[in-house]
């Protein structure tokens, strides 16, 4: 959600840089979505408010009008939002993985891969012998 690595969260923590409210348990690293939603519509707001950005693009305005709207949720809204993006992004990433993974075949389906393959080639060598 951040756009930062593991590591990179870590250090800004270390640092004391971290700009959310935070606890460690063990080794996780853990925010709750209510401050999450909190820090992430106050970054929004000042982005929104600043006037030292004179020359924004179209696409720019639009993110921040996107954003404003988003803030304008209750935080129930906010909430239920932001977790359909995480769930959504872990089904993407998910279904990444699976593609990328060769998956193994039974012997099961081996051996009915190889019957196809055997008989496709016997049908084959009948009709070039036949013509």
């Amino acid at each position: 959600m951040l756009g930062l690595s593991t590591t990179a969260i870590h250090a800004q923590i270390r640092e004391g840089r971290f700009p959310i409210a935070h606890r460690r348990v063990g080794n996780v690293i853990m925010v709750k979505l209510t401050d999450f939603v909190g820090w992430y519509c106050a970054d929004a707001s000042e982005t929104v408010a600043s006037p030292s950005q004179v020359a924004q693009s179209q696409a720019e305005e639009e993110a921040q009008q996107n954003l404003i709207s988003q803030c304008a949720e209750t935080p129930k809204e906010q909430a239920a939002r932001i977790k359909r993006q995480v769930l959504e992004s872990m089904r993407l990433d998910r279904e990444r993985r699976a593609a990328a993974i060769p998956t193994r075949e039974t012997p099961s389906e081996k051996g009915a891969r190889i019957h196809r393959e055997a008989l496709l080639s016997v049908r084959e060598a009948r009709t070039n012998g036949a013509s």
